[in-house]
């Protein structure tokens, strides 16, 4: 992984979530800046968590939604971000709630599409849901 000083020389690209709320018929479109689409992703599951949940769960209850929903898709996430002892020990005390905080979200929510835009083509690409691990060639 790589540290801030390194990112911050790789140039920022620009995603769109293109989603459903609440089985609307239109579809919601989101757009975001980011160094990557793992990096997209969880600001974009953050700003739907703060959506559809609003105050009604604490901060360590946001950030255990936040995992689940990275884990849900980018399954290679799980290691990218490190629990704290305080989240895990609240996890097992609400794991109840935060079980039905996720049942709610999946009910309510629907990512249809995932895209990144090229700007030397001047054209958006869609991504693959869940994202999946890229390898350079050596």
């Amino acid at each position: 992984m790589q540290t801030k000083a390194q990112e911050s020389n790789l140039p920022l690209k620009e995603y769109k979530f293109t989603f459903r709320l609440d089985n609307r018929a239109t579809l919601s479109t989101r757009y975001f800046l980011a160094y990557d689409a793992r990096d997209a992703l969880h600001i974009f599951s953050q700003t739907m968590v703060k959506i559809l949940f609003k105050s009604s769960v604490s901060q360590g209850q946001e950030s255990i939604l936040i995992k689940e929903i990275m884990v849900k898709y980018d399954p290679t996430s799980s290691g990218n971000r490190e629990v704290s002892p305080p989240e895990i020990s609240s996890s097992e005390e609400l794991l109840p709630a935060l079980k039905k905080q996720m049942d709610e979200f999946d009910q309510r929510f629907e990512l249809i599409k995932l895209e990144e835009y090229n700007r030397w083509a001047k054209k958006w690409y869609s991504l693959k849901i869940p994202l999946e691990e890229v390898f350079e060639n050596k």
